[in-house]
């Protein structure tokens, strides 16, 4: 069971992906600040609007039927009330903008969780991702007796990895140094000859 991985390239793919949802994430975020912004001003506008068209109604209702005013009140508590049913409205809109904004942003959320967690995965060498190989016992102790040039102490077989340019760590090792070399922002590389496409091997 073998698969060849250029760590880079895939590690570099996967970071691509997880930015671009931290990026479309952000950008909903901001517009959904921009809406609660304009809903808690539509807000505001229809309660100011609520209030004087109330007094303006008192003042309408109160008044004798041959006043004056009272035609230009009416066409005050017409324009007031076409106002309140636009305000509502709007807000109307901009709550299930909110709604499908916050449906979109919790995707995107998702996404990049996804992504970073297989950037995390991505240093782990297990089975699926190296060559199992099996040893005769004096090719295991003659390995176990080497020193992991990460570490500079020996490791039990089942703790060694090899690259395929022949040169052999502890698993955690190289795990710990793929993990450095990710979030140092350097490319994955073999810390002995810096080859850039290593296929990794572990022993049982």
């Amino acid at each position: 069971m073998s698969c060849r991985y250029k760590l880079t390239s895939e590690r570099n793919m996967m970071s691509d992906n997880f930015n671009h949802h931290i990026e479309q994430h952000d950008k909903l975020l901001q517009d959904w600040r921009k809406s609660s912004q304009k809903q808690r001003r539509n807000v505001n506008k229809y309660y100011h609007l609520s209030s004087y068209h109330s007094k303006l109604w008192n003042e309408w209702f109160d008044m004798e039927d041959d006043s004056p005013e009272k035609p230009i009140i009416k066409r005050k508590l017409d324009k007031i009330g076409h106002l309140m049913a636009k305000t509502m409205r709007e807000n109307e809109l901009l709550s299930f903008d909110a709604h499908i904004n916050q449906c979109i942003t919790d995707i995107h959320f998702k996404g990049f969780n996804k992504y970073l967690d297989k950037l995390q995965k991505l240093h782990f060498l297990t089975k699926k991702r190296c060559h199992i190989v099996k040893l005769p016992r004096c090719k295991i102790q003659q390995l176990e007796k080497e020193d992991c040039c990460i570490c500079l102490s020996p490791h039990k077989i089942k703790d060694i990895v090899t690259t395929s340019c022949s040169h052999s760590f502890g698993k955690s090792c190289a795990e710990n140094l793929l993990d450095k070399n990710y979030y140092d922002g350097c490319d994955i590389t073999c810390p002995m000859c810096r080859n850039p496409d290593m296929t990794f091997t572990l022993y049982r």
